[in-house]
């Protein structure tokens, strides 16, 4: 995975970033669950698109780093920080299956 595209952190964007971020990764426990029942093409799609979500991720890093996110986003974005800490586990395996 590359570096991130350089993108604006206007406050409409940054919501939507934390939103999505926050929903897709709290749903991973459900990815999981689900994953066995899943065909080999649905499987497919969901690993070709994890990094969608990889570089939303990667964005809302910079604008951290960068001192974009308002008091409140930066809360948002410390929770996201601990879902994937707590969720990376399970998901990898997934991301890892041959």
């Amino acid at each position: 995975m590359g570096r991130p595209p350089s993108v604006a952190a206007d406050p409409y964007r940054v919501a939507h970033v934390l939103q999505y971020l926050q929903r897709e990764w709290a749903r991973v426990p459900e990815y999981v669950r689900h994953w066995p029942s899943w065909d080999e093409d649905k499987k497919l799609d969901f690993v070709l698109e994890w990094p969608i979500r990889e570089d939303s991720l990667a964005m809302l890093r910079a604008w951290a780093a960068n001192g974009d996110l308002g008091p409140s986003e930066v809360v948002c974005h410390q929770d996201i920080e601990e879902l994937v800490a707590k969720n990376r586990p399970l998901l990898q395996p997934l991301l890892d299956e041959d």
